[in-house]
């Protein structure tokens, strides 16, 4: 399938009573009484010393807080990463209604779940 036939959906080859050129390499059909042949895209001529232009990256800079409120202020954009300690489990209490769901259906959820993804599967 190619994208003519998502364009113009399948059917249109018996619609239309395309005939398909397999070693000519095109379609030709009648639409309002006119002989249209479909042609494939010529290639895209290529330039081998075409001259890529290098642009330098900036490297890390961490800064302080007070610089960062002056670049934020001069400029229209600003990304930052902040690093945080978190704790391994959640220190929410739970509630005892939720906790008599949980144990309602204990043999439902495992006692033990594992800190990364199962491996992929082909299907």
């Amino acid at each position: 399938m190619s994208v003519g036939h998502v364009i113009l959906e399948r059917p249109w080859l018996y619609d239309l009573d395309v005939t398909i050129q397999g070693c000519s390499n095109f379609y030709s059909f009648v639409h309002k009484g006119k002989k249209i042949r479909l042609y494939p895209l010529p290639p895209k001529p290529t330039t081998p010393n075409k001259e890529r232009i290098v642009v330098a990256t900036k490297g890390l800079h961490i800064i302080n807080p007070t610089a960062f409120e002056q670049v934020a202020i001069s400029e229209s954009v600003v990304f930052t990463i902040i690093v945080l300690k978190t704790l391994p489990y959640s220190s929410i209490p739970i509630s005892n209604d939720t906790r008599q769901i949980l144990q309602s259906f204990q043999d439902v959820f495992a006692e033990d779940l594992p800190n990364h993804l199962p491996p992929l599967r082909k299907i």
